[in-house]
């Protein structure tokens, strides 16, 4: 699943990750909350929600998010997933160091999760690394996954597998999601603006022709919650 961040949800994923103590910012609970009924509608409910754990020594930010979201929910477990050992910071990594990296670092508490539908929340996708390999521990466990990302980094969307070509018949690039200086809001700019192409889409309009590319990778749906 990708979701694309607005300039305001980045701002708060940003401090997110560097919170240490007292409690997650309103704006991400209540984007948690809206997100569930939607992911769940047509389905069977979860049975269990799970985040990605901190690193050690680290506050379990993700965890907290989870617990204030839904505060008294049982299917709430953010202790399932845990760091087996030391871990190099995904972020100073390239691709394939990302997945190496994460080979062997989580470990699950449950023997068995044959049964369960869960839900498992990281904050930022860049190469998707850390949840694949969370959730093919799940997987062999027996649960049915389904992985939540409250961001996507914006790299990620602009792969070549993905790359959502210029509506301008004379020009050779590819939209991305930009953001208004002015308003904040997001819309779809061509990469050759520097060479005059002004060439634009509205938000809507350039994730409906994004969902429509053929991928590798199998792409759910494409939200951007008003908050």
């Amino acid at each position: 699943m990708k979701v694309i961040s607005t300039c305001r949800l980045t701002k708060r994923l940003l401090l997110l990750k560097s919170w240490q103590k007292g409690k997650i910012d309103p704006a991400l609970i209540k984007m948690m909350r809206e997100s569930l009924p939607i992911i769940e509608h047509g389905s069977t409910q979860f049975t269990m929600m799970t985040a990605i754990p901190s690193k050690h020594r680290s506050p379990d930010r993700l965890g907290t998010l989870l617990r204030q979201a839904f505060p008294g929910d049982k299917r709430v477990n953010t202790s399932l997933v845990r760091i087996a050992g030391p871990i190099e910071k995904q972020s100073s990594l390239g691709r394939t160091a990302r997945k190496d990296n994460v080979v062997g670092a989580y470990h699950l508490v449950a023997s068995s999760l044959v049964g369960h539908r869960i839900l498992v929340v990281d904050d930022i996708v860049t190469t998707g690394a850390t949840l694949s390999a969370v959730a093919a521990q799940l997987e062999q466990r027996g649960a049915v996954v389904t992985c939540l990302a409250l961001a996507v980094d914006q790299h990620l969307v602009s792969e070549n597998t993905w790359q959502l070509p210029c509506p301008c018949r004379s020009c050779d690039g590819y939209m991305v999601v930009k953001l208004n200086r002015t308003n904040f809001r997001p819309f779809w700019g061509c990469t050759n603006y520097a060479q005059g192409c002004s060439k634009t889409l509205d938000y809507g309009s350039g994730i409906n022709g994004y969902l429509q590319l053929p991928s590798s990778s199998a792409i759910i749906k494409d939200w951007d919650l008003p908050f």
